[in-house]
């Protein structure tokens, strides 16, 4: 369903066809919220940004789509594998530029805050700023010292904003009334139907966020997704810890 569609699926549910106590703007924010909240959960939206590395500059703005980082790998003329390290244990002593090896990413910054040649840490203003909701960068170890290189990243992208009644959500159609019922749990909440909010609507969206959640696991992205970890009971086994890890959504 396109924009446009999933507001007359609300409409249909909250039983006002014109907009007259909900008005289309306010629909289509509730319905942009819902799809958020949906991507931010689950992860379905996998996406690829290449940057130029600079030589002596450790590091970079990302895309304000980002949501998590899974995978770098940097180019040198032959295709070299990156590994996620914090950025507390790559800023200290002194700071050599060469290959890369590692990356870090930090979280909702309006400032880049990488180390230079002369080993002291140089805070520049980031974009987007603050005023505009902060973001995200990227940094590499050691500093990159070829401005011929560059860096592949694949990454889980936020949900884009809906503006056009003709715009799709990236989420599988078949999760899209997940969205509708968020959108309408929030318009019985203006209408002060909190029962109906709370036991019919919001459980709705709840369970097909749910269940998306659980269809990304199962495709390979457990990884980044929250484990629950118990003892004595046997779903797959952890070679290298004495704990049992059952994947969220497969417990009783």
């Amino acid at each position: 369903m396109n924009l446009g569609q999933m507001r007359t699926e609300v409409r249909r549910a909250i039983d006002e066809p014109t907009a007259d106590f909900w008005a289309d703007s306010e629909l289509n924010d509730w319905l942009n919220e819902g799809a958020k909240l949906m991507v931010s959960e689950s992860q379905p939206v996998q996406t690829f940004y290449q940057l130029a590395c600079v030589a002596g500059q450790q590091e970079y703005n990302l895309p304000s789509d980002v949501d998590e980082v899974f995978d770098a790998k940097l180019w040198i003329g032959s295709l070299l594998p990156l590994s996620p390290t914090s950025p507390r244990g790559v800023q200290e002593a002194s700071q050599q530029p060469g290959q890369p090896e590692k990356f870090y990413v930090r979280e909702i910054v309006a400032q880049t805050a990488g180390q230079g040649s002369n080993n002291n840490i140089t805070v520049t203003p980031s974009t987007p700023t603050w005023t505009s909701g902060g973001g995200k960068v990227i940094g590499f170890y050691p500093t990159p010292s070829s401005s011929a290189w560059t860096v592949t990243l694949s990454y889980f992208s936020a949900h884009y904003t809906m503006v056009n009644d003709t715009d799709v959500s990236p989420v599988p159609l078949e999760y899209h009334r997940g969205i509708v019922a968020y959108a309408t749990a929030i318009a019985k909440q203006k209408d002060e139907a909190y029962s109906e909010m709370s036991d019919i609507y919001m459980p709705i969206f709840e369970k097909f966020r749910d269940r998306l959640k659980v269809k990304m696991m199962n495709a390979g992205q457990e990884l980044t997704h929250p484990k629950i970890q118990v003892l004595g009971e046997e779903d797959y086994y952890s070679p290298n810890t004495s704990i049992i890890i059952i994947p969220e959504g497969s417990a009783s």
